[in-house]
């Protein structure tokens, strides 16, 4: 069978957390510094909030920005260090694409692009393709179970809090 080590391929799947979505994350910073470090004026203050959840000012401003992903860890260090409650934090994590419950569920691999690429590609014969086919399908289930056992670690961490 081929190997291609070094390849990773992240598959879309229905997982019980989805990607934060940076626009909602914005929103939610926002109104986290004016709540939480007000400033002289009311409107917040940039800096006072960012030596609290110990990230640096530029951090702050590249999220109000939308301009950088945000991290699983860098959601809970934040959630951490406000000392939100558990349902505030559940609320939030709703509202900037986190979906906490249920199990996630196996793509179709007939649907997978590079699956459908091998068997499109007549350079390879049918037992090539067939091992190609079962290596994507591993890392399939590999990425899920990694993607599931992210997910465990966060749900046992938010139920802690």
């Amino acid at each position: 069978m081929p190997q291609c080590r070094g390849t990773h391929v992240t598959y879309s799947l229905a997982m019980p957390m989805g990607p934060i979505d940076r626009e909602a994350w914005a929103r939610e910073v926002q109104q986290l510094i004016v709540r939480f470090d007000p400033g002289p004026k009311g409107t917040g203050n940039k800096s006072a909030f960012a030596r609290r959840v110990k990230v640096t000012t530029r951090t702050i401003e590249r999220w109000i920005a939308q301009e950088n992903d945000v991290k699983v860890e860098t959601v809970r260090a934040l959630l951490t260090a406000l000392n939100l409650s558990r349902q505030e934090s559940v609320e939030l994590l709703g509202r900037i694409g986190f979906h906490l419950g249920g199990s996630p569920v196996m793509p179709d691999p007939d649907s997978d692009p590079v699956i459908q690429r091998i068997k499109a590609d007549p350079a390879w014969n049918d037992e090539q393709r067939k091992d190609l086919i079962e290596a994507q399908v591993e890392r399939i289930k590999d990425d899920t179970r990694r993607r599931m056992e992210e997910y465990e670690r966060f749900a046992t961490w938010n139920r802690a809090s």
